[in-house]
């Protein structure tokens, strides 16, 4: 799971926030779509390097190839933690945004689903709110240790499961 942070500018200071930006697909797509963009690829560049005819599928299909590794979730909380803000970007561009608002988000917990071994809800606590921003399989010896780099990313303490 590759997470880095996110900071959600606004015009308006108070929609203003900091946040974490983690990949929406999961391993085994981007494990197959790198395949497939390494075979598009290899196909243009032989066909380049020995005059070969190019078929045409090989160019779209390395710009398809590419589109999983771009498309992200991200999860901001304003500065003042009375929004929380959910998005889905593809390479940066904001396709869809949910604002949650509350008094007073306060905590961040992961909690277990109990549908499949080690999945996980990254949950947002506040007053009268739980938000579930974000749910992903994980090794359960790394949730203490996550939960307390989304909790800081996100400015909230981490309430333990």
């Amino acid at each position: 799971m590759f997470i880095i942070p996110f900071e959600r500018r606004s015009k308006v200071a108070s929609k203003a926030g900091k946040g974490f930006s983690v990949s929406a697909v999961s391993k085994s797509v981007l494990v197959v779509a790198g395949f497939f963009g390494l075979v598009g690829l290899s196909v243009f560049y032989h066909s380049l390097l020995y005059g070969y005819t190019m078929p045409g599928w090989a160019v779209p299909m390395v710009l398809l190839s590419v589109v999983p590794f771009g498309y992200r979730s991200r999860v901001a909380i304003s500065h003042d933690r009375t929004a929380l803000y959910t998005q889905v970007a593809l390479f940066g561009v904001k396709l869809k945004e949910c604002v949650y608002n509350s008094t007073m988000f306060t905590d961040f917990q992961m909690e277990a689903t109990h549908a499949i071994d080690n999945q996980y809800y990254f949950v947002v606590n506040g007053d009268g709110k739980r938000v579930s921003v974000y749910y992903c399989k994980l090794n359960a010896k790394r949730i203490p240790k996550l939960s307390l780099c989304l909790g800081g990313m996100l400015g909230l303490k981490v309430q333990s499961a």
